[in-house]
């Protein structure tokens, strides 16, 4: 009885069994064809087919008689709802010493790409619940019961060579577009989320859209440092990063006819509106302004008059006339 492994195309003897006898007698073997089989089957062979039968043969002296008895590799399909068990043996029930196992990644059938989109104001604060898109990639493999190896197989379910690994559903996967929620009287920084190709072996995926508020105030504050105080203050009203509509040159000409002095102006014009969620002071301006000061000088005369005259009051000698002048400097 001869044993052969017809697989790949090419057949393998995998052993054989002899015996002797007189003609007319009952075929019988140490071990039984039917036995052998069964191990081989334990070992993750099927059988094709079975030239033997169920035994029943007997020896004819004029015709020397020769059984064969076909195998092919068994073939175990593992998908993510039955995956391989890395390390365990495929077939539970072969006794060799060491039997094939499933592959390292025969386990790792799925893998998920997620896409999520956070929206929160500018402080940080939630604006809406976040979008999440998620992309399932599936995979599919072949086991060679016997050696334990990939392989790709027929619509038969035969196997015609060996694979690298198991076998995707998809490279790439693509998110769809994703419009950004409207909240009313804020700004989102992105409108939409546009769709977006991802492969397989890709990360997960994080996006930010931040919301600023749309109404803005500036607040112009005239502050005099001389004296500590506030002059006067302006409030503008407009729309986040827009120009911001005011120019105090205006107010700082009316204050420095008025005696003022400038120190320092920050305001730009041509500013646009901050976002004030993020730093209240972001559209405050705070121009100072000091009290002028000017040298001045006072001058001042002083006449001394002498006058010469007789005891009866008459004039003796004609009057002297002294000027004495006085100046003096300070600060106003």
């Amino acid at each position: 009885v001869i044993f052969q492994d017809v697989t790949t195309g090419t057949p393998v003897v995998l052993d054989t069994l002899t015996t002797n006898g007189s003609h007319g007698y009952d075929i019988s073997f140490t071990t039984k064809p039917l036995d052998m089989i069964k191990e081989f089957e334990k070992k993750g062979y099927v059988l094709v087919s079975n030239g033997y039968g169920e035994g029943g043969h007997k020896f004819d002296s004029t015709n020397p008689q020769s059984f064969l008895i076909t195998f092919k590799h068994g073939v175990f399909e593992i998908t993510p709802e039955n995956p391989g068990k890395p390390d365990q043996p495929i077939n539970p029930d072969d006794p060799a010493p060491n039997p094939p196992t499933y592959p390292a990644d025969s386990d790792k059938l799925t893998t998920t790409i997620t896409q999520t989109i956070k929206y929160v104001y500018s402080n940080g604060l939630t604006a809406a619940p976040d979008s999440v898109q998620t992309i399932m990639f599936t995979a599919k493999a072949y086991i060679d019961k016997v050696t334990g190896e990939y392989v790709l197989v027929d619509d038969q379910g035969n196997i015609i060579g060996k694979a690298d690994g198991p076998t995707w559903n998809a490279d790439n996967g693509t998110f769809g577009e994703v419009i950004s929620p409207t909240i009313p009287n804020y700004t989102a920084d992105k409108t939409s989320i546009p769709t977006m190709t991802v492969n397989r072996d890709g990360n997960n995926i994080t996006i930010t859209v931040t919301y600023t508020r749309t109404a803005q105030k500036a607040e112009f504050v005239f502050q005099d440092i001389t004296d500590n105080k506030e002059i006067s203050s302006n409030t503008v009203e407009g729309e986040f990063d827009k120009e911001i509509n005011f120019n105090p040159q205006t107010v700082i000409d009316q204050l420095i006819s008025q005696g003022y002095e400038l120190v320092n102006n920050p305001f730009v014009v041509g500013t646009k509106f901050k976002d004030d969620e993020v730093n209240p002071n972001a559209n405050k301006f705070i121009i100072t302004l000091k009290h002028g000061i000017e040298e001045v000088t006072r001058e001042e005369t002083v006449d001394r008059v002498i006058h010469y005259v007789y005891q009866d009051g008459s004039t003796a000698k004609p009057s002297i006339t002294q000027p004495a002048t006085f100046v003096g400097t300070g600060t106003r």
